[in-house]
């Protein structure tokens, strides 16, 4: 499956088991949603991949190591470092920093690779794999994160983080340090811990007839939640950070919640007056919140919120029970654990946002897990008393990491 010219060969199958439980074989079944769409996109789906008998546990899935990437004892090693222009002040003084860095740990000086709108990181991706970097590190916000790490799934080579944008939801879930410079989460991590984590991936549809494939690491979302990202400006977020998300979303408080069709795994499909259907892999929020608090990144599942709120008292409602962490199903708040997930606007089409990028106001859209198919490098948290503090701190006052359920495997690189 190709997206944005990134070829996507992982695809689970329409037949992939329907959560149990974390420990039984799940059972298969047929397609669900009646979309002439779903069907033949499942079925070719089913072709290329072959049905998933068994669900792993932890114990099955991180008893792998993670492939080393890096070259034979001895040789030289190179790190590429896409940037993104537009959030990276003094990039000079970035690179200065980063070669320095890289030449300290024995490294050679690492390839630099600006994005541009034609090209938002995906081909600097493949540009750094092709030169034979052993580390490709994103520069930039969750767009760039995003788009970098698709062009690496599937090959083993390991996303580096360097934090620069205003949600750096990635970098939050995963415990590497926001508050320190690019620079140091770029020294840090020639030296980290390799991990696998689950990619997301999207088959949207549109009224006009055309299509789109995709990817997402975080988060996805059908409805209310992309028009809010749509609506947000990057000079408001430059201004007050996160904070400009929830401020630009006050003027959607008086939006009537629309019909929307949904199935989960081999579920029925059900109809509900929705406000927006959100998929996580992740589920941490900035500001410390907490929307989906059993997602992890690398289990294998998907954890979806059903969100419906009309008018400003069901949106305090939605909002304190989200804040609580309450797991509690309700009208207007619920939760559902699967592998595949399908949508369908009912009424106009809905937008769909992949990591705060909105890709499009569609009518169908399909999501799917591809388990363990992203390296990612993870500084040694030790190394950043700043992380160690916060992880002491209980909240939306501390990064509350733990660390992912894996051995993860110390990189030789």
């Amino acid at each position: 499956m190709e997206c944005d010219g990134v070829i996507h060969n992982n695809i689970v199958s329409r037949n992939s088991p329907e959560r149990q439980s974390p420990r039984r074989a799940p059972k298969t079944g047929p397609a669900t949603l009646p979309s002439r769409v779903f069907r033949s996109h499942s079925e070719a789906c089913s072709r290329r991949q072959p049905t998933v008998a068994r669900a792993p546990t932890l114990a099955d899935r991180y008893s792998r190591e993670v492939p080393n990437s890096s070259p034979s004892q001895g040789a030289r090693k190179r790190a590429g470092i896409v940037v993104n222009p537009t959030k990276v002040d003094d990039q000079d003084k970035l690179r200065r920093e980063c070669t320095k860095a890289a030449k300290e740990a024995g490294w050679d000086e690492p390839l630099w690779l600006e994005t541009t709108l034609e090209d938002p990181g995906v081909g600097q991706a493949h540009q750094a794999v092709s030169a034979g970097c052993d580390i490709v590190f994103a520069a930039g916000g969750d767009g760039t994160v995003r788009l970098v790490g698709s062009a690496l799934t599937g090959t083993d080579i390991p996303l580096g983080l360097m934090p620069q944008g205003t949600g750096n939801l990635l970098a939050r879930n995963l415990g590497v340090s926001v508050d320190g410079s690019a620079a140091q989460n770029f020294a840090r991590s020639l030296v980290g811990h390799d991990t696998r984590i689950d990619v997301g991936r999207v088959h949207a549809t549109f009224d006009d007839g055309s299509a789109k494939n995709d990817t997402f690491l975080i988060m996805a979302g059908f409805g209310l939640d992309g028009d809010i990202m749509d609506s947000t400006s990057e000079g408001l977020k430059k201004r007050v950070g996160w904070m400009a998300y929830p401020l630009a979303g006050i003027k959607y408080f008086t939006e009537r919640p629309e019909r929307m069709l949904a199935s989960f795994d081999d579920g029925a499909p059900r109809t509900k007056k929705t406000t927006t259907l959100l998929v996580g892999n992740f589920g941490r929020l900035t500001g410390g919140v907490k929307l989906m608090p059993d997602a992890t990144g690398n289990d294998g599942w998907f954890d979806a919120v059903w969100l419906s709120a009309d008018g400003p008292l069901q949106w305090g409602a939605l909002t304190r029970q989200i804040l609580t962490k309450s797991r509690r199903n309700t009208n207007r708040v619920e939760r559902v654990r699967a592998r595949r997930v399908e949508a369908r606007a009912m009424g106009r089409e809905r937008a769909v946002e992949l990591d705060g990028d909105v890709i499009g106001q569609a009518r169908d859209v399909s999501m799917w897990i591809d388990s363990d198919a992203l390296v990612v490098r993870i500084a040694d948290p030790k190394d950043s008393k700043l992380s160690d503090l916060r992880s002491r701190l209980p909240g939306p006052f501390g990064q509350d990491f733990k660390g992912l359920p894996a051995k993860a495997k110390k990189s030789s690189t």
